[in-house]
């Protein structure tokens, strides 16, 4: 019974092991093409957050934060949901989007995170 016991969860570790990542990594050149790791001028994430949301973020070659988006689709062509923008790893931009359109209240930071500027956008 233990020898069974234990092929079992042999069998399930190896499963939850081999089932493939949601995630992709792209490292790029000031261009946009695809270099090594080492020489990117940016690093780009991809992930599936749920069953609807996919999520880019883009970090320079340090990987400090540039953006982060969220996405309806898994080609990254509707954005959808939340958006924001970084400047020296602080956000600089924050708001949302629904069907690659801006809505609600978007708001512009400064260097010293307080609030420059709010613009409300309507669907």
């Amino acid at each position: 019974m233990k020898t069974l016991m234990l092929c079992a969860l042999i069998l399930i570790s190896m499963s939850v092991f081999a089932q493939q990542s949601d995630t992709l990594y792209s490292y790029t050149n000031i261009g946009g093409k695809e270099v090594k790791k080492e020489k990117a001028i940016n690093v780009y994430k991809v992930y599936k957050l749920d069953s609807a949301i996919w999520v880019r973020t883009t970090s320079n070659h340090n990987l400090i934060p540039l953006k982060r988006e969220t996405f309806s689709d898994e080609k990254l062509t509707i954005l959808n949901g939340s958006y924001v923008e970084y400047e020296d790893g602080k956000v600089k931009l924050k708001g949302s989007y629904i069907n690659s359109k801006k809505t609600g209240t978007w708001i512009v930071y400064g260097k010293d995170g307080q609030v420059e500027q709010s613009i409300k956008y309507d669907n």
